[in-house]
């Protein structure tokens, strides 16, 4: 069944934040283990004093980098998404056409004839203003 996206950023954003769980960490080699929902403690064991906001998990930011190399190698596919915006597109299931990349820069806020490594540039920073760790080249 396929998804449909309102903008290309939006299935770029899925695509990463989807992702979250499946790559590895810098601190380990395979992906975390996936908790059973039996194995967590019931909601209601911690109350938030009255008065107060209800308590939500703070999500962890995703690493962005893990998670490209990851679905690269999974894929066994060998995209360059660090330098080719058209690399990133694929991997994220996104069609690489002209048109595409052109409502991706106007999404956000660029010149619709932005070079692709401004537009990458951009796409990776929009990224981590969501929450995404990117890689420091980008910053």
């Amino acid at each position: 069944m396929a998804t449909f996206y309102a903008t290309i950023f939006e299935a770029i954003e899925d695509f990463v934040f989807s992702h979250r769980d499946e790559a590895p960490t810098l601190d380990q080699e395979t992906p975390p283990p996936v908790i059973e929902p039996a194995a967590l403690e019931p909601a209601g064991t911690m109350a938030a004093p009255l008065g107060a906001p209800p308590l939500v998990p703070l999500m962890d930011r995703v690493d962005v980098e893990a998670v490209l190399d990851y679905a690269n190698a999974m894929e066994g596919r060998d995209l360059n998404w660090r330098t080719s915006i058209d690399d990133l597109l694929s991997l994220c299931g996104v069609e690489t056409s002209s048109e595409n990349r052109e409502a991706l820069a106007t999404e956000l806020g660029m010149a619709s004839n932005a070079s692709d490594a401004t537009l990458l540039r951009a796409t990776m920073r929009e990224l981590e203003d969501r929450g995404g760790d990117i890689p420091a080249d980008f910053k």
